[in-house]
Order: C-alpha cells, then structure tokens, then sequence
C-alpha cells in the first residue's frame, strides 16, 4: 500500500472513511468544484485474485493435516472456522455464516435428517468425504468423481460443492467473479488496472527520522524509506484528540488560539460496517445548526447531533447538477451575471459501477476539444488527464522508471510554483516504482 501523507488526508477527506472535516493545509476541492482523489493507492488486497486466493476450502486440507500437522475438519461445515486458524469457505451475500452453515437472513435452514447438499436458504448442510457423494441428504459410497480440478466454486457433480465464493462475489461457471453492485461491506473489489506508480518517500535509517505520524497514519522507515503504510487504529475516542493534539504540538505552541482539534466532533469507530474492520479515528466539525456547517454543489451537509453529517446529492438528469450547481452559486451569480462556472462543465448523472440498485449522483467534468485543454486538470505525477468524448477524464500514469519519476517531479512543479524558486522536495525524496 502506498500513502503519501497528504494523500492519506485526502482520501479519508473524499470517501468519508475518516474525516468529512477538513485539516489545515490539506488539499481541498478547489474553487472549479475538482478534487485530487487517491492515485497513489495499492494493496495486496488489491491485485488480481486467483484460485488459489479465495476463500473456499483446500481439498487437501479438508481430510488431511495442515503444515503444522493440525486436522481441518470442514466435512460438516461449509464456511467459517476448519478448527485449525483457516476457513472452510465463505458465504455470498446476503447469506451470512451461522454455525457452520451458509444461511439467508430471517431463513431457517432445513437439515434435519441431512447430513449434506442444500438447506434451503441458499447454504450447503455439509459435505461428504472424498470416496462420497450426496444422495437425497445423505452421504453415500458412490462411484462418482469429483469435477473440481478447475472450479474454485459450484457444484462438483456429486452433490457436494467445490466451494464458496468471498462476500461481494458470485459464482460464474465455476469462478469467482466480482459484483460491483453488491451491497457487502465486507467485499474486497479488486483493482487489476491500477499499474506500478511512481512512489516518493524521504530517506531515513530509522522510524525517528520520517515526519511524524499523524492522527490519521503511522509513518516507519521500511528498507530506507519513509512510509505511511495504513491508519492508525484507536480503542477510543481520547486517542484521536490526543493524536491530532501531538501532530499540531508547534502550532499550539506558537498560536494559543489554535483550536483545530478540540473543534472536532472525535469518533473512533469501524472504518467500514465489516465485522472485522479496523476501528479508525473519525473527525467532523462540531455546529450548532446547519449554517455551521460548510456546504458544497455535491454534497448537503446538516448538523446533526451536534456534528456535521454529508450526504450526496442525487439526481435523475444531468440538468438536476446543473441546477445544484446554480442554487449553490446563487450569490456569485447575483453579484456578476458574467459568470459561467456552471454552464461551463460537464455534467453527468449516472449509478454509481451502472448499479441500477443505487442512486444517481452527480459528477462535473471539464469540457475539452483535445488533450491539451486537459492538462490543467493533472494534479499530481502519478496521473494523467486526456480528453475523451468531449471532456477531461483523469487516469493513472504508470511508472516507467524512478529516473522518470524525478523528472516528472521537477517538471509538474516548476509548472506549478515557476521556475527559479528554490524548491528541493524532488531531490529529497527517494522514488521508486510500486
């Protein structure tokens, strides 16, 4: 995983994972209504799935021993825990694990008098062993095959099942295939076109020479370079206002009527609605009413319970962003008729992955006749921006080598704050291509 610090800041800030606050001197949306999302984010979660990486039960470890010579047992399980730290499969949604067995929520599974094949609320009663098939129930001597040499889920011919898909996963012809309009929180989409990007890190010999660590990200020195590999995670709320307290240490120092952190409303929850999600400190700013709150053309923001909550704004037509956009430029348009920002966007209004399941949302783009009209929307090196049917779409700009890297560094910054100004941050950094 790769997170630069302002980065990390940035995406909790966008997705709503950890802040809907802003922090001083974090990127925020600019003034045209673009945001500079996370580019620069990779994780083992994140690469290709394989057979071998799912979570359906090893058949050599359904009857044998382990490498730590442990006996799984998941003959009479078809998900959840082998007895032995690893799993016998897991369960699509909505179905959920309950004693073993894969079961629909408000469904009452039906095994009595079965000892394998369906329990009728979208499960398996269990499986039988190898030299068996299921027959009515019932495990029995049989003769027949297995068919799982190449299904890593389904049916295996015998009435036993190959195995289970992940939570967010289907299964396709024997594969496990990824639905984006799942509503699981505990899926993991994988992301097979994101490509090694260029990565800057400081130099350091130890964790005490990287910048430290904020109330967001841990920052350690890993093979020679500083990194800020994940979020910090919190037992409870004090945590987060004594992590944001010690980040700003200077500046509380320097300026006593700094308030940034104690004008937080602190939370240290689960990062997602995931059983098994990381808890994650959570920032949003306290108010009184809605007018304490800030408000965007996206997005509507209320005070609720003291803090201020977000929710997008919907649509059914592009106009409906056209005129969200209006009714939160009103005052600017009252005060100069000339301006255009508005009219001068494009505007979409689509489900979110074309999920006809969820609700239409705004986005804005910029309008182009060529690539060069697009140049202005590359917010950092790892990205690029080419103009495709009339408007500005933003991609990743793989790594070819860390030399490359620095240039493009030098390049994008001397377009930024112009050449001649003392400015060292490329050469400081170590780049490498992740």
């Amino acid at each position: 995983m790769k997170h630069l610090l302002w980065v990390l800041l940035l995406t909790c800030s966008l997705s709503g994972a950890c802040s809907s606050g802003s922090e001083p001197g974090d990127l925020q949306q600019s003034s045209e209504g673009s945001y500079s999302g996370d580019w620069n984010h990779r994780s083992n979660a994140d690469l290709p799935r394989t057979n071998n990486e799912t979570n359906a039960p090893d058949p050599r470890t359904v009857h044998g021993e382990n490498s730590h010579g442990c006996q799984p047992n998941c003959i009479d399980n078809s998900c959840g825990d082998d007895g032995c730290g690893g799993s016998c499969g897991g369960c699509s949604a909505p179905s959920q694990c309950l004693n073993g067995f894969c079961q629909e929520p408000g469904c009452v599974p039906d095994c009595d008098g079965k000892s394998c094949g369906p329990n009728a609320c979208g499960g398996s009663c269990g499986n039988c062993p190898e030299n068996q098939s299921c027959l009515d129930g019932i495990c029995a001597e049989s003769s027949c095959t297995s068919q799982c040499s190449e299904k890593e889920c389904g049916p295996d011919g015998c009435g036993n099942s190959c195995g289970s898909c992940d939570p967010g996963y289907e299964c396709e012809e024997g594969s496990c295939t990824y639905n984006p309009c799942n509503d699981d929180p505990c899926s993991t989409p994988p992301n097979t076109d994101i490509p090694l990007l260029c990565t800057p890190g400081e130099s350091c010999f130890s964790d005490q020479d990287c910048p430290k660590s904020t109330w967001m990200s841990e920052s350690q020195c890993s093979d020679g370079k500083c990194r800020y590999d994940g979020l910090r995670s919190c037992a409870n709320s004090d945590n987060c206002l004594q992590w944001c307290r010690d980040f700003y240490a200077e500046t509380y120092e320097t300026l006593p009527s700094f308030s940034y952190c104690e004008d937080q409303y602190w939370e240290c929850s689960q990062a997602t609605e995931c059983p098994d999600s990381q808890s994650i400190c959570k920032a949003l700013p306290k108010c009184n009413s809605s007018n304490d709150c800030v408000q965007t053309w996206m997005s509507q923001t209320t005070c609720k319970q003291g803090k201020c909550l977000a929710e997008p704004l919907t649509c059914e037509v592009e106009n409906d962003c056209y005129e969200h956009c209006r009714s939160f430029y009103a005052s600017t348009y009252d005060i100069d008729p000339s301006y255009s920002f508005c009219e001068d966007r494009f505007w979409t209004c689509s489900e979110p992955n074309g999920c006809e399941n969820k609700a239409k949302t705004c986005t804005m783009h910029i309008p182009c006749s060529d690539n060069h009209d697009c140049e202005s929307q590359q917010i950092w090196i790892t990205q690029e921006s080419t103009c495709e049917d009339g408007r500005c779409v933003t991609g990743f700009k793989p790594c070819e080598t860390p030399a490359l890297c620095y240039d493009s560094c030098t390049e994008f910054y001397e377009e930024a704050i112009g050449s001649g100004v003392e400015w060292t941050y490329c050469e400081d950094q170590i780049w490498t291509c992740e």
